[in-house]
Parts: C-alpha cells; sequence; structure tokens
C-alpha cells in the first residue's frame, strides 16, 4: 500500500502556527518514504506558492549569481 502525498500548500505566510501544521506532516512523510534531502527539498519547493515560491526562486538566482 502507498501512501499518498496529500499536503497542501505554503505560501510563505509569516504565521508560525501555519508553517509547523505544514512542516510537520511533510518531515513525517519524508522519513516513512525515505526520501533523500534532494529529493525532500525538490517536493517541498513543489509545494511552495505565492511569497513562499517568490522568495525561494529570488534565493535560486542569489545564489547561481554567487557561483554557490
Amino acid at each position: 500500500m502507498s501512501k499518498k502525498f496529500d499536503a497542501w500548500n505554503f505560501d510563505g505566510t509569516l504565521n508560525l502556527d501555519s508553517y509547523i501544521k505544514w512542516v510537520q506532516p511533510i518531515e513525517k512523510f519524508f522519513h516513512v518514504k525515505e526520501y533523500s534531502d534532494e529529493k525532500a527539498f525538490k517536493v517541498a519547493v513543489y509545494k511552495l506558492e505565492s511569497y513562499a515560491l517568490f522568495w525561494c526562486e529570488s534565493t535560486k538566482k542569489q545564489r547561481a549569481g554567487e557561483g554557490r
């Protein structure tokens, strides 16, 4: 039996409770499925939207510009 990943998206809200409600089930899922850090990161980024996605994309561009 395969467990489906049904986590809702995260919009980057600054509300700590919203973040915790988002991240805890995702971390548990990654642990159970034994995802590598790289795969877990890709899935988590896929679940970002709005401000969180903008921040992630901006950070990637900045790091690429710095050669990292």
